[in-house]
């Protein structure tokens, strides 16, 4: 396969679409709004696009048959003007890829005649809110008065830590290739559930990952993580066990892990989630 590989599938008649993007991003926002038009209204699938720079990962359907990851591309009919509708389920994975996969998103637009361009994303409010903003960035300051007057707002600066992924560069590299280009940020909570997952029932995911093991999972901590019954005893009664006498000179002896660390994976920086992160970058 090649770096990118559009597969065409139907060659609809548009007139001056509109490029809508809605990848996974910060909430999945765009992603959520652009499946919702696709779904909604009548539509067709013009192009899927893979790329290398996609994760190395198929999607399983309802049918049992497996589609390489890819980025779909639907041609909307709207009383309007028609809409050519970017979504799926991934991005590009890293820097590079990133800018790849955005040229040939444009490259789509532009073989349709399309000068206006729109990123669908979502902005973390980092608190729950009663009543969302959708919060613009434009390549040209002429193209805020007409979204002004549609609700948008346009914050000084914001969204802070800028706008990454996909949305971010189709604003960017769309405006230096000549589109009118937006990005519509719709604010959101950005918290996920925190609830661990329940355990698998069945041995799906042991012979999905090569393995034919059908034992059941141990319930039992691993031995390295069990207190003797002796031990155990000790610190019930509020007697701590003697400290090991070791050498002073041994050259066997394991350097002491601070305090906070895992003990099996020094460098892992603990068993939490680290702080939050300061800035609010947005795709």
């Amino acid at each position: 396969m090649d770096e990118i590989d559009i597969a065409w599938e139907s060659e609809p008649d548009l007139e001056d679409p509109v490029f809508v993007e809605g990848l996974p991003g910060v909430g999945h926002v765009g992603k959520l709004v652009a499946e919702h038009v696709v779904e909604e209204a009548e539509s067709e699938r013009v192009a899927r696009v893979h790329s290398e720079h996609f994760p190395p990962q198929v999607t399983v359907g309802d049918d049992s048959v497996a589609e390489l990851a890819a980025a779909e591309i639907h041609a909307v009919d709207t009383e309007g003007r028609d809409l050519l509708v970017l979504t799926g389920n991934h991005q590009a994975q890293e820097n590079v890829g990133h800018y790849r996969v955005t040229e040939a998103f444009l490259d789509v637009a532009e073989q349709f005649d399309s000068t206006e361009l729109y990123a669908l994303g979502g902005v973390p409010t980092g608190e729950l809110v009663e009543e969302h903003d959708v919060i613009g960035a434009v390549s040209d300051a002429g193209l805020t008065e007409r979204l002004e007057e549609a609700g948008v707002e346009f914050r000084s600066e914001e969204p802070a830590g800028g706008i990454v992924g996909s949305s971010g560069l189709l604003l960017g590299l769309g405006g230096r290739r000549g589109f009118d280009a937006a990005c519509l940020m719709g604010e959101t909570s950005g918290y996920l559930s925190t609830r661990r997952p329940r355990r698998p029932s069945s041995p799906c995911s042991r012979t999905c990952s090569g393995s034919t093991s059908t034992r059941k999972p141990s319930t039992t901590a691993p031995t390295r993580w069990r207190r003797s019954s002796a031990a155990s005893a000790r610190w019930r009664r509020g007697r701590a066990p003697a400290a090991r006498k070791t050498s002073a000179t041994s050259g066997n002896r394991r350097p002491p892990v601070s305090r906070g660390r895992s003990a099996h994976y020094p460098d892992a920086g603990g068993f939490g989630p680290g702080p939050p992160r300061a800035d609010r970058s947005v795709s």
